[in-house]
């Protein structure tokens, strides 16, 4: 029998956080490698040591973060369109295996971008506040929307690669209010779980960015969809 009142909101809203908590703990254990290098980054003590541990990092995003990250918004894609797959780990397991060569693809394609926008950034010599400042702070916003995008319509659409850039590039340029929208949230979220408590930004923000940023796709998508077959 469905719990009403109360306690039946009480009780969906804790299935919802474990969904969110067990996602993303699935998702840190199959990004171990690089979350184990980044746990060492605290305690090394010479900057020689933290560049050769930031290059290993940088290797492994590839071939680790990004087909994670891919099943991850497999994951809570089912969770936005209504579909049931069966267990989350073993949904998981499946579309990381499937998602795997396609998100070692995008996950050199879009490492290079951070890379050299990173550094852009770094030899801009841009003063906190300045107008240079901000327009690198909207185009990290772009890229963010752009990276997500991709990850989304990877795990929604069965299309070629180069078509899946061209619409995540297209999303998030030409509907920029659910760029703009899907930032302000995230901002929202990561400020609401540092207050009760900065852990929960570890346990909870992978699955978050991933919901809210396929949430905004599905929208566009949705919209897209409504404009091109009028009732």
């Amino acid at each position: 029998m469905e719990m009403k009142g109360i306690m039946g909101s009480l009780f969906k809203s804790s299935e919802w956080l474990m969904k969110f908590l067990m996602l993303n703990i699935i998702w840190l254990l199959f990004n171990f490698p690089i979350v184990y290098l980044l746990l060492n980054t605290l305690f090394i003590q010479s900057e020689n040591s933290l560049v050769t541990i930031m290059i290993l990092i940088l290797i492994l995003l590839p071939f680790v973060f990004f087909p994670a990250t891919t099943a991850m918004f497999a994951s809570v894609r089912r969770w936005i369109v209504g579909t049931n797959q069966g267990k989350l780990l073993y949904y998981y397991w499946r579309c990381y295996k499937e998602n795997y060569f396609r998100s070692l693809q995008g996950g050199f394609f879009y490492t290079v971008l951070w890379v050299v926008w990173i550094l852009n950034y770094h030899l801009s010599g841009a003063e906190l506040g300045s107008g240079l400042f901000y327009f690198y702070l909207a185009g990290t916003l772009f890229i963010v929307a752009f990276t997500n995008y991709f990850f989304a319509d990877t795990v929604h659409f069965e299309v070629k690669f180069f078509s899946s850039i061209k619409k995540a590039l297209f999303m998030a340029i030409f509907y920029l209010h659910f760029t703009l929208g899907s930032a302000g949230a995230l901002g929202i979220a990561v400020f609401v779980l540092y207050l009760i408590h900065p852990a929960l930004l570890l346990l909870f923000s992978g699955s978050i960015i991933a919901y809210i940023y396929f949430f905004a796709f599905h929208q566009i998508y949705l919209k897209a969809e409504e404009a091109t077959n009028p009732q």
